[in-house]
């Protein structure tokens, strides 16, 4: 699993609260690796390059 944060989202702020996201999700037994988009279309990038590694979707 692969989780595809955009930091941009909600104008910005999940960047922003990222860190309080992911300890969240830490603190309910889920630590998955992540990875953060940087331009329109990244998110469907990184998808195909996560798949292409085996990663089940």
């Amino acid at each position: 699993m692969l989780l595809i944060v955009n930091p941009a989202a909600a104008g910005g702020r999940l960047g922003k609260q990222w860190p309080r996201v992911r300890s969240l999700l830490e603190s309910v037994g889920l630590k998955v690796p992540q990875a953060f988009t940087r331009a329109p279309g990244h998110a469907t990038e990184l998808a195909a390059e996560a798949v292409a590694k085996g990663t089940e979707a």
